[in-house]
């Protein structure tokens, strides 16, 4: 888990949990997925519950801790609709061994935080819980606990979420971000080795007309109009003026202003045509979506590179996210190499040492605040109607 840069997997598991999981359990595998979401804590022998599954250093980690964790995760999984049934079954078959490599770097940091005499106190936490308050305009206790309440939280639990994410913070603030070193020069040499990233690609203004497959000629009668048309603008005859007897008939459209597109924004022959044309030259009848196409090439801008100064901010922060990521691992590899560590591991989770930090969008503040709020009152109002 990228503990600097990204949230810890609580706060990712957030995400999307105040979604229906209607429509997602319109087949049998997904009701399945929805079972397998139940408290597991219940399938569990009231003796296992509290056994600890993973000690490191002076952290400790049990097994019902793990379950409420995992649960969450595989109601985050169940209620992503950016996810096909394919991918949604792939992650819930990782999940142990995800979900174990997250928990066993938070709790290195967590021992490491100790070892520092790192304390986040109430008062920081609740500051920061202000803060995405404001962040995400939520103005009462209502609000928040619709919010809360959608994303299968409490108050505490949230508490307990950020007051991790706080002292995750500090710790690399402490110990990483000081091996991150960047200057000028650095920027410069990303600059000069990458010059097509900086590139801004020619871009062509162009008009067009149509004559109509809906006008109601056949297809002889439609290329005499815009062969009429091209030809009365080559000699002279301003656009919209060539154009406006045809467009009173509804043979054409007007004169359509397309403005300054790129070539990856036409296709096929358009595209062909209207980066072949001079400036102020029009195109040869076109056959295309809706009828026959004359193009107006009215001004172009060549390609040009992005000058330094304009992306020198950019550079730097792809720069130090990039830089921070490798820090972390080594950070993180080095404390587990001085830990001490006793595992009795769930059968899933075997393995997770080994298993790759999967990379995430990377959420806001609270993502689990993101959804619309409304008061309750027209929630009841909607649902009535």
């Amino acid at each position: 888990m990228p503990m600097l840069s990204k949230p810890t997997n609580d706060r990712a598991a957030t995400r999307g949990l105040s979604l229906t999981l209607t429509g997602l359990l319109a087949g049998t595998a997904l009701a399945g997925l929805l079972a397998a979401a139940a408290p597991i804590a219940a399938q569990v022998a009231p003796q296992e519950v509290n056994r600890i599954v993973l000690r490191v250093n002076d952290q400790i980690l049990t097994l019902h801790d793990y379950e409420k964790r995992k649960a969450r995760q595989i109601n985050r999984i169940l209620s992503d609709p950016s996810l096909d049934p394919e991918a949604r079954q792939e992650q819930l078959a990782v999940l142990g061994k995800a979900l174990m490599r997250n928990i066993f770097e938070e709790l290195l940091v967590r021992s490491r935080a100790s070892q520092l005499s790192i304390v986040v106190d109430d008062v920081q936490v609740e500051r920061a819980i202000d803060r995405i308050r404001r962040e995400q305009n939520i103005q009462t206790e209502q609000q928040m606990a619709q919010a809360l309440a959608g994303a299968g939280l409490t108050m505490d639990e949230l508490r307990e979420i950020m007051r991790r994410d706080l002292l995750t913070q500090q710790v690399m603030g402490r110990e990483v971000q000081e091996r991150i070193q960047l200057d000028e020069d650095d920027l410069r040499a990303y600059y000069r080795d990458h010059p097509e990233e900086f590139r801004i690609p020619e871009r062509r203004w162009l008009k067009e007309v149509i004559v109509l497959d809906s006008s109601g000629l056949d297809e002889g009668q439609r290329r005499s109009v815009a062969a009429e048309i091209k030809n009365a603008v080559d000699g002279g005859v301003p656009f919209e003026e060539a154009v406006a007897p045809y467009q009173e008939q509804g043979i054409t459209t007007g004169v359509v202003d397309l403005g300054w597109l790129q070539a990856e924004e036409l296709s096929g022959a358009l595209r062909d045509a209207a980066f072949s044309l001079e400036p102020g030259a029009y195109s040869e009848p076109i056959e295309a979506r809706g009828g026959l196409h004359v193009l107006h090439l009215v001004e172009l801008q060549e390609s040009q590179f992005q000058p330094f100064s304009e992306v020198q901010e950019e550079i730097y922060r792809r720069e130090q996210a990039k830089r921070i990521r490798k820090e972390m691992s080594a950070y993180m590899a080095e404390l587990a190499a001085r830990a001490y560590v006793r595992e009795n591991l769930p059968p899933e989770a075997v393995g997770y040492r080994q298993f790759g930090v999967i990379e995430e969008q990377e959420p806001s503040e609270l993502d689990i605040l993101r959804a619309p709020l409304r008061p309750k009152d027209e929630e009841d109002d909607e649902g009535g109607s």
